[in-house]
């Protein structure tokens, strides 16, 4: 079985759980997340604790159960907790700004880039002058790779970056929403 798997899950006592089937359903101070969970992937609620394991022994099925572990385990601390994700600017002249629901970048290009926040996504900035950081903060965490995604796409040019570089950062785009099949 996967290390990661291996390890259980604490529910805070805060927090509610329901596994019907092949769904599973997380509900806390911050909201509700639901998930599907693989064929391949069995899950007991006990103690206080979620545990996973493989159905069947093969390479997939292990594979997944770690998987599913990582997923539910940040769906337990989005609905607790949340994420902040601190973003800093680097550069001389790169600024950011609030305009109502949009993030006005400017990044060293011709024009300024204007990001439409997402809904659950809420995004602060200090209030100093100088300040480099944008603080983002999110409930559910799947939602922050396709945010970073968009980000990379105005932030960095594919004539800067090596195939395997842009391979990679469109896989974990496209693989960070796993359990919406």
């Amino acid at each position: 079985m996967s290390r990661v798997a291996k390890k259980p899950v604490t529910i805070p006592a805060a927090v509610d759980v329901k596994i019907s089937g092949d769904a599973i359903e997380i509900k806390g101070a911050k909201g509700v997340l639901q998930s599907v969970i693989h064929n391949a992937v069995e899950i007991k609620q006990e103690d206080g604790a979620l545990t996973f394991a493989a159905r069947g022994g093969s390479k997939e099925a292990n594979a997944m159960a770690g998987t599913t572990r990582a997923l539910v385990s940040n769906m337990v601390t989005g609905v607790t907790e949340g994420f902040v994700k601190k973003l800093t600017l680097v550069g001389v002249g790169y600024r950011a700004q609030m305009q109502g629901k949009s993030l006005n970048l400017t990044l060293g290009f011709s024009h300024p880039v204007n990001y439409l926040i997402p809904d659950g996504i809420t995004v602060e900035m200090p209030s100093t002058r100088n300040s480099d950081s944008i603080f983002v903060k999110i409930r559910p965490r799947a939602c922050c790779s396709n945010c970073r995604m968009d980000n990379w796409m105005f932030c960095c040019s594919p004539r800067k970056l090596s195939w395997a570089t842009w391979r990679q950062y469109r896989c974990s785009a496209m693989h960070s929403c796993w359990p919406r099949l």
